[in-house]
């Protein structure tokens, strides 16, 4: 597995910051920290960045999911597929970029 440079999710709003749930030290790690009276439009950007780990792990899981249908020809093999875990990680990431609960 390759290790990321990013702050380790998932992440989460809280106020007026986007924290990791996974701690340090220090307790929570903050990615993003607004020093301000945040707008309607300033939350919906703290959700989007919230969701940034659950989008991409969206996106692995439908690459892992494309490239285990691709023969040595780079066709589409023609076995059946379970798309459901796609489905699950596509809605997650979309509900928590929206502001729902994931």
């Amino acid at each position: 597995m390759t290790t990321v440079a990013h702050t380790p999710g998932p992440w989460e709003v809280s106020d007026e910051a986007v924290l990791s749930k996974n701690l340090n030290e220090y307790g929570n790690w903050i990615v993003v920290n607004c020093q301000r009276e945040l707008t309607a439009q300033d939350r919906a950007n703290l959700q989007l960045i919230a969701a940034a780990p659950d989008l991409l792990h969206a996106v692995q899981v439908a690459r892992e999911v494309f490239n285990s249908r691709l023969d040595e020809e780079h066709c589409l093999a023609d076995r059946p597929l379970d798309w459901s875990d796609l489905k699950r990680a596509m809605d997650a990431a979309i509900t928590k970029a929206k502001g729902g609960a994931a």
